[in-house]
């Protein structure tokens, strides 16, 4: 049984402001997971996209929204998401000041990300900080 160390673990930008690190993938050994982290700095955010299978997000330290299909949620430590395969959805960190960070599990070893038009996650308003109808 491997064991992956986040002090260790290669970390890469996926978008600009958003560091990845892959703690169990398919070319460490997984065969039917995905899970690593990611660190979004003050105010990054990722495109909306879809995936090819489920997705759950746990935010371990610091505050995000999470835009599924035109909703926003406003997320804290230890709240979790999921978001079943094919739905549009993006996460923003809610911080101008402070780091965000979040624990990420998809079910499937291979995974596709798949980038959609921002309406697609937030409706006719794009605007990644605005807090109303967060729930």
């Amino acid at each position: 049984m491997p064991v992956s160390r986040s002090k260790t673990a290669k970390r890469y930008e996926m978008d600009k402001g958003v560091d990845f690190q892959d703690m169990a993938v398919k070319n460490l050994g997984t065969q039917g997971i995905s899970v690593g982290l990611a660190t979004f700095a003050p105010g990054a955010w990722l495109p909306c996209h879809i995936h090819n299978c489920e997705e759950s997000i746990t935010i371990l330290e610091g505050s995000a929204y999470c835009d599924v299909e035109g909703k926003r949620f406003k997320l804290g430590p230890y709240d979790t998401s999921h978001v079943p395969a094919g739905i549009p959805h993006r996460f923003v960190n809610a911080s101008r000041e402070e780091k965000m960070v979040m624990l990420w599990v998809y079910a499937s070893a291979d995974v596709e990300r798949i980038i959609q038009d921002t309406q697609r996650c937030m409706g006719a308003d794009a605007n990644p900080y605005k807090p109303a109808n967060a729930e």
